[in-house]
């Protein structure tokens, strides 16, 4: 995880890189990318919005995405900003991006190669400045192997790559990760910290967490 941090550091100094991030699902993708955001902005007011891409139906991608005017669709009685034109200035944070369907991914390629994009029955153009930050607990180059994720938007996507290590491969750092989850959860139901005991430890860095920092809360928070 000092690793990690290493390569968020650099890729900190460069504003608007993109960045990779790649681990298996409840391995912290999404905090690594808000940290990300805060190395590079530090404690400036600039926006961060995170797109789970997963959950955007594909008829409602381009109006999320992009915005729509008036009358671009059926229902669209007022212009809409999009959640592009939201992160102008600072990161868009585009979460489980192999689920993008293929026949939409030619739409994200243009927004991350050109830095522009369209609202949805506009003709002009609008630029975006900030960063695009991707995630996915996919290997995007099995994807294009697969026929199900474009090669040319893979390297748009792969310039600064960070892989987050499951749990099971940084025990070490179970323990810390615990009491942490354990202040939050203590905070969250108005209850006093639980005390772990060795055996507790114990029988926490024994698991393999196949869920990752996720399964940790869950096991802690059932608890």
């Amino acid at each position: 995880m000092q690793g990690v941090m290493k390569e968020l550091r650099q890729a900190a100094r460069h504003s608007v890189s993109t960045v990779l991030f790649t681990g298996e699902t409840g391995s912290g993708k999404d905090l690594a990318a808000r940290v990300l955001h805060k190395l590079t902005h530090g404690e400036k007011n600039v926006p961060f919005i995170a797109v789970n891409c997963a959950a955007l139906p594909g008829e409602m991608f381009e109006s999320e995405l992009f915005g729509a005017e008036r009358g671009a669709y059926t229902g669209a009685d007022k212009k809409r900003g999009g959640l592009v034109a939201a992160a102008a200035g600072g990161t868009l944070f585009l979460d489980e991006i192999a689920e993008v369907p293929l026949a939409l991914q030619s739409k994200l390629l243009r927004l991350i190669e050109a830095r522009e994009f369209r609202s949805l029955g506009s003709t002009e153009s609008a630029s975006f400045t900030g960063r695009f930050i991707a995630a996915t607990n996919k290997s995007l180059a099995d994807e294009v192997k697969a026929g199900r994720f474009r090669e040319d938007l893979l390297y748009r996507l792969d310039v600064i790559a960070v892989e987050l290590p499951p749990l099971r491969k940084r025990r070490g750092d179970i323990p810390g990760i615990a009491e942490l989850l354990l202040s939050q959860l203590a905070t969250k139901y108005e209850r006093t910290k639980p005390i772990l005991k060795p055996q507790d430890l114990k029988a926490l860095s024994n698991h393999d967490f196949p869920g990752n920092v996720r399964e940790l809360r869950n096991v802690l928070e059932r608890s």
